[in-house]
């Protein structure tokens, strides 16, 4: 019985060792890629104000104030508040650096408070306006703008596609190539 019982063991690694020798099966890989090149529908504006003062009270009324004008200016354009987000208000330290050298001496010399916001235009004909309004009813800080599309997913999906196909065909192509399948 055990002599049995090494045969079949020896047996099965035989079988598998046999499995393990043959050929796998031989295959192609490529990649696609696709553009899709959209007109953009809207715009995300961000920009900030920036204010200095001794009194760190000071400092953030300013904020308030200019921050408060600016918003105000922003909704005359017609733009809704669903589309204008605050996005960061910061408050610096800022120390007296000639005093001392080491930070835990120094005074405070003032306080810098920053807010910042993006608003996300609907209408990108008016992105000039809006632009030109922010800076001149109080934002100090204009930290750039991206132009988007509101069908992002929607050409995603089609670029995706599109890709697979450029794949499938070169991976045709060269199957053909080689006289493969």
């Amino acid at each position: 019985m055990r002599n049995q019982f090494i045969a079949f063991f020896l047996m099965l690694a035989i079988s598998v060792i046999a499995m393990a020798a043959e050929e796998k099966p031989r295959s192609i890989s490529t990649q696609g890629e696709a553009v899709i090149y959209v007109v953009p529908d809207e715009v995300v504006i961000s920009f900030g104000v920036e204010t200095v003062d001794k009194s760190l009270d000071q400092a953030r009324g300013a904020n308030d104030e200019a921050s408060s004008r600016l918003l105000k200016a922003v909704k005359a354009l017609g733009i809704e508040e669903k589309y204008i987000q605050a996005d960061r208000m910061h408050v610096e330290i800022q120390y007296d650096e000639t005093r001392s050298s080491f930070r835990v001496n120094r005074p405070i010399a003032g306080y810098v408070t920053r807010r910042s916001y993006n608003i996300t235009l609907k209408d990108v004909k008016k992105f000039e306006k809006l632009v030109d309004t922010v800076l001149k009813s109080g934002a100090n800080q204009f930290t750039g703008f991206t132009f988007q599309t509101s069908e992002l997913r929607q050409y995603r999906d089609k670029a995706r596609l599109m890709a697979i196909k450029a794949a499938k065909e070169k991976a045709v192509a060269l199957s053909l190539a080689l006289n493969c399948k």
